[in-house]
C-alpha cells in the first residue's frame, strides 16, 4: 500500500478454498459485485459456521429489500442476483454492510495505491446497534481506518449510489477523469440530471437525507485526474460493474414508477460497450 505520503507492506496468508482456513470472526468481501455469485457458496458455509459476512461492494446489495418493509419488501433484483443464488447461499442474518468511500487503484498485482481520503460506514440491515457491529468498527478503527456506524445503512448505500450511477458510466463512455467531467459544461449537466433522477428514486424509497447536487459536482472536481473504478476496469479490459450499480438503479426506478430517462439512456449506451468488451474477451 502506498500513496498520500505513506507506504507499508502487509504479508497475508492466502487460500483458494474457504474450507482450508480457520473460522474467521468476519469476512470482508471486497470482490466486484458481479463476482459475488462465484463465491457465494463458500461464504454461505462460513456464515453458517458463525462468521459475519461484511459486504463492501459498489451498487445495490443483493439483500437490499429483505426486511425492508413496504411494497418492495422481499423483492428480488434481477440486475444484482439474476438466479437468486447469492440470496439462497448467504442468510441476511450473517450480513453487516460496509459502505466504502475511497479513491484507490491497483497499478500491479499485490500493490494498492491510495489516491484520496477513505471512509467506511458500517451498519446492520436491521438498523440495530449490535455488539458485533461495534466490535467490527473497533477492530477496523484500531488499524487506522476512519470508521463510523450508521443506523440506516440502506440510506447510506443509496447516498453513495446517487454519485456512482452518474460518474461511473459517464466517465467510462467519455474516457474522462473526475475533473474533466466536472469542468465540461455538457458532461456536468448530464451528471446533474442523473443525480437528480436518483435522488427522486431515493425519496420514493423513503430516504430523506439531504443531498446537494452542486456540492457533488464540486467534490468530483477535487478528485482531479482520478479515474472511476468503472473506467479503470474498462482500461484494463475487465468486466464492468454496471448492472449492480446502474442496472439496479434503473430496475428499482421501474418498480416504483419513477421516470429516469437519462439514467436509462446512459445505461443502454454503457451496456452496449460492456457487451462488446465481453465479446472481445471471449475471442481472446
Amino acid at each position: 500500500m502506498h500513496g498520500l505520503g505513506t507506504s507499508f507492506t502487509v504479508r497475508v496468508k492466502t487460500t483458494q478454498a474457504a474450507g482450508d482456513m480457520e473460522l474467521p470472526d468476519a469476512v470482508l468481501v471486497a470482490v466486484k459485485a458481479h463476482d459475488l455469485a462465484s463465491i457465494a457458496q463458500p461464504l454461505g458455509t462460513l456464515a453458517k459456521r458463525g462468521a459475519t459476512i461484511v459486504t463492501m461492494q459498489n451498487g445495490v446489495p443483493f439483500w437490499f429489500f429483505e426486511n425492508f418493509g413496504g411494497r418492495l419488501a422481499g423483492r428480488h433484483l434481477q440486475s444484482v442476483d439474476p438466479e437468486g443464488n447469492i440470496a439462497k447461499a448467504i442468510d441476511i442474518s450473517a450480513i453487516v454492510c460496509c459502505v466504502v468511500s475511497a479513491g484507490a487503484r491497483i497499478p500491479q498485482p499485490g500493490m494498492v495505491e491510495r489516491m484520496g481520503n477513505a471512509a467506511y460506514a458500517l451498519g446492520e440491515p436491521t438498523g440495530e446497534p449490535t455488539e458485533r457491529l461495534e466490535q467490527l468498527r473497533a477492530a477496523l478503527a484500531s488499524a487506522g481506518l476512519e470508521v463510523t456506524t450508521d443506523s440506516d445503512i440502506r440510506a447510506a448505500v443509496w447516498h453513495k449510489l446517487i454519485g456512482n450511477v452518474a460518474v461511473n458510466p459517464v466517465s467510462t463512455l467519455a474516457r474522462a477523469t473526475a475533473a474533466q467531467m466536472a469542468d465540461d459544461p455538457g458532461i456536468a449537466d448530464l451528471l446533474r440530471e442523473i443525480m437528480r433522477e436518483q435522488i427522486a428514486v431515493g425519496r420514493a424509497l423513503g430516504f430523506s437525507r439531504a443531498d446537494d447536487v452542486e456540492a457533488r459536482i464540486q467534490r468530483t472536481r477535487t478528485y482531479g485526474d482520478q479515474h472511476t473504478s468503472m473506467l479503470q476496469d474498462f482500461e484494463a479490459g475487465r468486466p464492468l460493474e454496471l448492472d449492480p450499480i446502474v442496472g439496479a438503479a434503473v430496475e428499482i426506478a421501474g418498480m416504483l414508477g419513477v421516470p429516469v430517462p437519462v439514467t436509462r439512456h446512459v445505461y443502454a449506451l454503457t451496456k452496449v460497450l460492456a457487451r462488446g468488451m465481453a465479446a472481445q474477451r471471449r475471442e481472446g
